[in-house]
């Protein structure tokens, strides 16, 4: 009963030193740590589908493209993992993010600080922040934290799109190199045969509310003086959605990839075109010790005349070839292959089988090592 009494007099102390606007810092600031946490867990989820996929079509060969114009031949698992790497970086921004917000503003007051003495570290440690804030001038009004948050999720969103145009683009009846999950895509209302890329769409369409906010917040804060202002009010709101759809995003973008399925042959015909072998014809006469600006016009030449005779330029004789340049040789034939084009790009981060078992291992590890820190399952 004396405790019940007690209890209306502490709760009135409760207060004592205490500001709003160090309350909705700290809150703010816990919240930022606990959503990368989450989104930390969903980016994981997204490269174990990439893993996945990258090992379970080793060896497929694609087009590799620049300009959306077919360029070079590469493995499919090389294109997968091309997408993993931006993720990984996308996950130590998120990283920083939270290191970011990894300091408590309690005890920095209204905006001068606290006139009780109090152990700013040791409230910090019990509210599980490593270290305190500096100034209490600025921890009201800091908000570079939720920018830091903002900015990873615009990263985030961004490599979302550019992942879901490729698989818009790849479902095309142009392309046709994969098959849609019935279960991430819809039909048309109208027509009957449709299957449209209606997850891959969404997910990149939302990228724009992802940006709108990060742009927000700058926007919102560009115009304030020192010291909170009751703008800030406007910081929450935009960040909390992002969060909400880049998490749906990555949830998404995962199933879809997982359950997708490759057109392998379609992806073979495509790399085997005898145009994406030009730069290793350009490769071999520079093996013969010609210059490979030479050698660049010399293929060009080739081409022309391939061109005008209407034939890859792989059927031109060797004959013909020698009228080009003399450097062509009888094992010319044997170097265009896609196989041949593969093999020659072995160093590190290329595209050669050896080098992308390579790169699948060192993500996997990398990927294991982040699953083993935040206690996640791929």
């Amino acid at each position: 009963m004396t405790r019940l009494r007690s209890a209306p007099r502490l709760g009135w102390k409760l207060h004592t030193g205490r500001s709003r606007n160090e309350l909705i810092a700290t809150d703010f600031r816990l919240f930022v740590m606990d959503a990368v946490s989450q989104l930390q867990k969903c980016l994981e989820a997204l490269l174990s589908a990439i893993l996945k996929q990258a090992k379970t079509n080793f060896g497929v060969p694609m087009a590799g493209m620049t300009h959306m114009q077919h360029a070079q031949p590469i493995l499919l698992s090389h294109f997968l993992l091309a997408h993993g790497e931006a993720f990984a970086r996308d996950a130590t921004r998120m990283q920083h993010a939270a290191a970011s917000a990894d300091a408590c503003p309690m005890g920095s007051g209204a905006l001068a600080g606290n006139s009780f003495g109090i152990d700013r570290n040791a409230i910090a440690r019990g509210l599980g922040f490593s270290r305190i804030t500096a100034n209490s001038l600025d921890a009201v009004s800091d908000r570079d934290f939720a920018l830091d948050y903002l900015f990873a999720l615009t990263g985030i969103a961004t490599h979302l799109s550019r992942f879901a145009e490729d698989f818009v683009v790849f479902a095309s009846q142009e392309f046709s190199y994969v098959i849609l999950p019935d279960e991430y895509s819809t039909g048309s209302s109208l027509m009957p045969q449709k299957k449209n890329p209606d997850a891959w769409e969404l997910v990149r369409g939302k990228t724009g509310r992802i940006t709108g906010a990060l742009l927000g917040l700058l926007t919102t804060l560009k115009g304030l003086p020192t010291s909170y202002q009751r703008d800030l009010q406007e910081d929450k709101e935009a960040l909390f959605a992002a969060h909400d759809q880049v998490a749906d995003m990555l949830r998404v973008a995962a199933g879809a990839l997982a359950s997708t399925k490759f057109h392998v042959n379609r992806l073979l015909t495509a790399a085997s075109n005898p145009t994406l072998l030009a730069t290793e014809a350009a490769d071999y006469l520079v093996r013969k010790g010609i210059p490979f600006r030479q050698a660049h016009d010399i293929v060009g030449k080739m081409l022309r005349d391939a061109e005008k005779q209407g034939v890859s330029f792989t059927a031109l004789p060797l004959e013909k070839l020698k009228q080009i340049s003399a450097a062509f040789e009888a094992d010319f034939a044997a170097s265009l292959s896609v196989d041949a084009a593969l093999a020659a790009k072995k160093v590190p981060g290329g595209t050669a089988p050896d080098a992308v078992r390579a790169a699948i291992e060192d993500l996997e590890a990398r990927l294991n090592k982040k699953v083993n820190k935040t206690g996640a399952k791929p």
